[in-house]
């Protein structure tokens, strides 16, 4: 209806009962970044005002168990009527959504002079530069005659349809991206050559005029690690 795109798995419903237990719809919100907000918060906001427009007493509604849209199957039949009574987070409306469906990252082309309908011809343009690092390991380690620790730059041309890390889909088609690789043998310490690293960094990007004091290190923990 309004053409929004969501990922499925920052879509959170619930079910909404009268007092008496009967079910009189579901809410939906999406996940967002703040922390001030929280999911439970959100669908009970919007509870309210479901329970008002059905002209029921907002303090007398309950909210059922929080689930995630991702874990609906579209493809099972039996599903789709719930998925139907699930409001889209835009329009606040029920049947308003499609059934979730994989994205599609990668694009594909034909290879060769006569490539109509062979799909043995298709071939996809790289989603990623530093595949090429990892595949070709072996050969730039015998060519560039050097021991670990050692890194591996490069920069070049990558095509996907990029899904961005915040509540929404935005598209991007073609990227230049620049790849830093660093390799430590197995049997080394890798946290003083880390140390190292990130200090010889911080020295070069102020060699090149960046503010030191503007300089912060981001340490990712858990799940924020790429």
């Amino acid at each position: 209806v309004t053409g929004a795109h969501y990922r499925a798995d920052h879509i959170f419903y619930a079910e909404v009962s009268a007092p008496n237990g009967t079910c009189i719809g579901y809410v939906s919100t999406v996940e967002t970044d703040s922390l001030s907000v929280s999911i439970k918060s959100s669908l009970r906001k919007r509870a309210v005002q479901l329970a008002k427009s059905l002209l029921i007493p907002s303090a007398d509604v309950q909210i059922g168990e929080v689930a995630v849209l991702a874990d609906i199957d579209g493809e099972d039949k039996s599903v789709n009527s719930l998925l139907h009574k699930i409001p889209s987070p835009a329009t606040l409306l029920p049947n308003t959504m499609t059934p979730p469906r994989p994205f599609n990252l990668m694009f594909s082309t034909t290879v060769g002079p006569s490539s109509t309908n062979r799909t043995d011809s298709i071939a996809y343009l790289r989603p990623e530069t530093a595949q090429g690092i990892f595949c070709n390991f072996r050969n730039l380690l015998a060519t560039s005659r050097l021991a670990p620790p050692f890194g591996i730059a490069q920069i070049g041309k990558a095509f996907r349809n990029e899904i961005s890390a915040r509540n929404f889909v935005f598209r991007s088609r073609e990227f230049e991206q620049m790849e830093i690789e660093y390799f430590v043998s197995p049997d080394t310490k890798w946290e003083p050559l880390y140390e190292e690293w990130i200090n010889d960094y911080w020295h070069f990007l102020v060699s090149i005029g960046l503010i030191p004091h503007k300089l912060a290190r981001d340490v990712h923990k858990g799940d924020k690690l790429a």
